[in-house]
């Protein structure tokens, strides 16, 4: 199973080079709300051409179709649940998200934790005394984390 850095969690982490350039993201050209009882579609193509949005309906299907789409959705639900989790822990976390399903609870995403960007950690850093600056980054460079 890959864990939360994209490799298999027996691998070990391989140290990224200071002189590896920086992937630059794409912006998402595809994004997707629920509003209601539709799913509102907005598709970018470009800063020279303004976002294209569609609006469908689900009460516009035939019941098999919202039938067939609840299933899947379901299963998308209880998949996202075990995400960056193995055994035990996603069995435990599959039985939470279906519980949750049967109490009428939707929770299709957890809270976002604390983030720190590397620049912060990296001022935080500086302001250390100079052998627990090295000592800092020494540690960080074991946990392939570069400033």
């Amino acid at each position: 199973m890959l864990g939360i850095l994209g490799r298999k969690s027996n691998e070990p982490a391989v140290e990224a080079s200071p002189d590896a350039p920086v992937k630059k993201t794409r912006p998402r050209k595809l994004k997707s709300r629920i509003k209601g009882n539709s799913v509102i579609v907005t598709l970018t193509m470009g800063d020279s051409l303004p976002p294209s949005i569609v609006e469908y309906s689900t009460l516009a299907l035939p019941q098999d179709m919202r039938d067939k789409l609840a299933s899947y959705g379901a299963c998308a639900r209880l998949l996202g649940s075990v995400a960056g989790r193995d055994g035990k822990d996603a069995v435990a976390a599959i039985g939470k998200a279906w519980k949750e399903l049967l109490d009428g609870a939707w929770k299709p995403r957890q809270p976002k934790a604390a983030k720190i960007s590397t620049d912060d950690l990296a001022a935080s850093i500086n302001q250390l005394p100079a052998d627990e600056q090295d000592a800092a980054r020494t540690l960080l460079g074991k946990l392939s984390v570069s400033l």
